[in-house]
């Protein structure tokens, strides 16, 4: 919470899944559920930051999300990977619950893209 900027937000900390006895490359997720909602928003909001961090590079932050928003969340990812996939002159993300996209190329003129 340091490298984000929060001094001591009142928290609780669980990891979710069960331990498995073989060895894994990735960790099992930790569950953190903040003291208010504000907090929380604030945390999400500040999630990129971890990105540029060296130390926290690896560790992702993403808000709590119903059954069906997972499923939904899930099929979008799906998704992006297929489009990355077949289209790797350009960068995709997901917002607001939509795939968008960057064109990393000057050349294509497509309106709904973005150029840097």
């Amino acid at each position: 919470f340091e490298e984000l900027g929060e001094i001591n937000p009142r928290f609780e900390v669980c990891r979710i899944g069960t331990e498995s006895r073989t060895v894994t490359k990735s960790a099992r997720p930790v569950k953190v559920v903040l003291s208010n909602s504000s907090t929380a928003k604030l945390v999400l909001s500040k999630a990129k930051q971890l990105k540029r961090s060296a130390t926290y590079k690896s560790v992702y932050i993403s808000p709590d999300r119903t059954t069906e928003e997972r499923a939904v969340y899930k099929q979008l990812v799906l998704e992006l990977k297929e489009k990355r996939a077949n289209d790797p002159g350009s960068h995709y993300y997901i917002r607001d619950g939509k795939i968008c996209n960057i064109r990393t190329s000057k050349t294509d003129s497509d309106k709904n893209s973005k150029i840097p």
